[in-house]
């Protein structure tokens, strides 16, 4: 955890043993991201200024947010915001796999 004055930022690192190609298409595509996320997306999170609706899955109630993606440096950086927080997922080729940052 970081603390910026009164924002708090967690940060998450793992380390994969897939290639930064093949995580960014588990975090951009939707019917990879099923795979791998608390959400299902009606659209690709791949390119900067799409808005896609985010459907919560595996909850009593599914809750439907839109995000826009802000940044997306393929294969190194995607950001969006979500609820309200601004998501950033940093991919760093690693040991044969990828070391990705949230």
């Amino acid at each position: 955890m970081r603390k910026d004055g009164e924002k708090w930022t967690l940060i998450l690192v793992r380390e994969l043993c897939h290639s930064p190609e093949n995580v960014l298409q588990a975090l951009t595509v939707p019917a990879h991201l099923r795979e791998c996320a608390p959400f299902e997306a009606d659209g690709s999170l791949g390119t900067v200024g799409t808005t896609v609706k985010l459907t919560t899955v595996g909850v009593p109630t599914p809750h439907v947010t839109e995000t826009t993606v802000t940044r997306d440096d393929a294969p190194k950086v995607l950001e969006y915001n979500w609820g309200g927080a601004d998501v950033r997922w940093e991919l760093e080729a690693f040991g044969g796999g990828t070391r990705l940052t949230l």
